[in-house]
């Protein structure tokens, strides 16, 4: 015969769920942010950072510090407008 549906031939598996880091606190901006001029757009686009320039960022010693923030900043509800692309493309894109 078949085994039945309704009644298991062996004991169900148990897993520990373990909490330990389930209670971790939402990582905080450490201020490097601050030092550049910015403004709230509107609730729907955000705070905007207009004399930032991304290429800075990535040139400027504290880079981790300042990515970080910027990654936290865009964790939140509200997005962050980027400008100065090309100067990305321009110093980082191989040319082909």
């Amino acid at each position: 015969m078949a085994p039945s549906a309704v009644e298991p031939d062996t004991a169900p598996v148990v897993v520990p769920v373990s909490t330990k880091g389930s209670s971790r606190e939402p990582l905080q901006p450490s201020g490097s942010l601050d030092s550049y001029e910015s403004f709230e757009v509107t609730p729907v686009i955000g705070r905007e950072y207009p004399t930032a320039n991304l290429v800075d960022f990535l040139d400027a010693p504290n880079s981790d510090e300042l990515l970080r923030d910027l990654a936290i900043a865009s964790q939140l509800p509200l997005p962050i407008p980027i400008h100065h692309v090309s100067t990305l493309a321009n110093n980082f894109l191989p040319v082909v």
